[in-house]
């Protein structure tokens, strides 16, 4: 999976009163983690190297 589709499964929630979001990504088992996710983490990183040159760009 691209670090491009992992950004469109794994989306914040709506704010709680105290501000916080949760991912609301049906691949998380049993409770969802606060957001952004570890999985969104990861596509920062991968979209950033992407953008230095660090990796080929993904072509899909």
């Amino acid at each position: 999976m691209s670090a491009r589709a992992v950004r469109e499964l794994h989306m914040p929630s709506e704010s709680d009163a105290l501000g916080r979001r949760k991912c609301v990504s049906a691949l998380h088992l049993i409770t969802p983690p606060s957001w952004p996710c570890e999985q969104i983490n990861w596509s920062d990183a991968v979209l950033a190297a992407e953008a230095r040159g660090e990796i080929p760009a993904d072509e899909s």
